[in-house]
């Protein structure tokens, strides 16, 4: 996977910083309209190279900016990503639900943002991320964070995404500009929604403009 800079956002006066900056302030306009706000939101993809761990992280960032407790958690155990576009050590979620590692011992600050990375590539992923630790875990983080980020594996890809979706607060889903079917995208929402999984919204990613 290709490296990006370390928030892989061009800058805060940029038209992407701005987007994602109008995706954080509906989330925080929404929760302050509900008893129990979004916390806990998974960040997945239709497939693969929609760019969700993009999303997820750079969401993360912008979050955290606004002066908010924010965590970023790379849930994608097949192919964690989050450490590549930080330049952090890879030492995260897996040893967390694998070894019972606290996760507090595998945070890494970035610029006002904790993160915590996928860890090994885990062949049982989806045992993991269904488990009890991984439920306990996302509870423990709530009483902790204003905000919990995290990336996961696309959505027909592997159960993963719905394991995780299912245990989040909302979700949000992540298609890339042109590269699906309509009947593609109809069928990963269906999934999240009979996980039991509240779908916050769509973001269209890498578009252009006409």
């Amino acid at each position: 996977m290709e490296k990006i800079e370390r928030t892989g956002i061009a800058g805060p006066a940029g038209l992407e910083y701005d987007a994602y900056q109008a995706v954080c302030m509906k989330l925080q306009a929404k929760a302050r309209r509900t008893e129990r706000p979004a916390q806990v939101i998974a960040v997945t993809g239709t497939a693969a190279d929609d760019g969700q761990a993009a999303v997820a992280a750079n969401l993360a960032v912008v979050m955290a900016k606004t002066g908010v407790r924010t965590l970023l958690l790379d849930g994608d155990l097949r192919a964690p990503a989050l450490h590549d576009m930080f330049q952090l050590p890879n030492r995260g979620l897996t040893e967390c639900l694998t070894a019972g590692t606290d996760y507090h011992e595998l945070i890494q600050p970035v610029d006002g943002l904790a993160v915590v990375t996928g860890g090994a590539a885990a062949a049982n992923a989806g045992e993991l991320l269904s488990g009890k630790r991984m439920q306990e875990l996302l509870q423990a983080v709530r009483g902790e964070y204003d905000y919990v980020f995290v990336n996961t594996a696309p959505v027909l890809a592997s159960a993963d995404a719905v394991s995780v979706s299912g245990k989040a607060d909302g979700v949000i889903l992540v298609i890339a500009s042109g590269q699906h079917e309509a009947a593609q995208v109809r069928k990963a929402k269906t999934a999240l929604e009979e996980s039991g999984a509240s779908l916050l919204g769509c973001i269209l990613n890498r578009a252009t403009e006409a």
